[in-house]
């Protein structure tokens, strides 16, 4: 029925993995939004996964529940720690917790941050616009835009510099 809620084990895994599998011929990027629940989908998905975004909230109880999800991801499912990124959700500059602090707890090389804006996110959610054609110069855009782009390993394009080109110019 489409108007019911499925519940996680309703989804048999062998059909999950059929799932994955097929879209893994068909398509170059999946995305799967997962809840911090340890159970045989997510296990299911963490073993397809090429890479894992854990998001993160600049609360204490984001830290802890992200600790332990990242002991066992790395220790009992022995997900590749350099295959891990932390992306802090709403990110807020004002907030007692840093970004330093953050990428100390958990013990990881970065973290990206997505700023907090709420208004435009719900603005191009009632749309149905993405903020990439709604906004595309939001620091909030910006900042999905590079968390994309460090997954897939793209290097951005270099900013012009009128400066730096002019002068380059004339020395030839």
């Amino acid at each position: 029925m489409p108007n019911q809620i499925g519940l996680p084990g309703d989804l048999p895994v062998s059909l999950l993995k059929q799932l994955l599998d097929l879209m893994m011929m068909s398509f170059k990027v999946i995305v799967i939004d997962l809840p911090r629940l340890v159970d045989p989908i997510m296990s299911c998905v963490v073993d397809h996964a090429d890479k894992l975004v854990v998001c993160v909230q600049q609360d204490v109880a984001n830290l802890r529940d992200a600790q332990r999800l990242l002991r066992i991801l790395q220790q009992d499912m022995e997900f590749p720690e350099e295959r891990i990124v932390i992306a802090v959700n709403r990110y807020q500059a004002i907030s007692p917790i840093q970004l330093e602090d953050i990428q100390q707890s958990l013990k990881v090389a970065a973290v990206y941050s997505i700023p907090n804006d709420y208004a435009r996110v719900s603005h191009a959610l009632n749309l149905g616009v993405p903020l990439l054609e709604q906004v595309p110069n939001a620091p909030i855009t910006q900042a999905l835009v590079k968390l994309v782009n460090e997954l897939l390993g793209i290097q951005p394009p270099l900013k012009k510099n009128l400066m730096r080109d002019f002068f380059a110019r004339l020395a030839k």
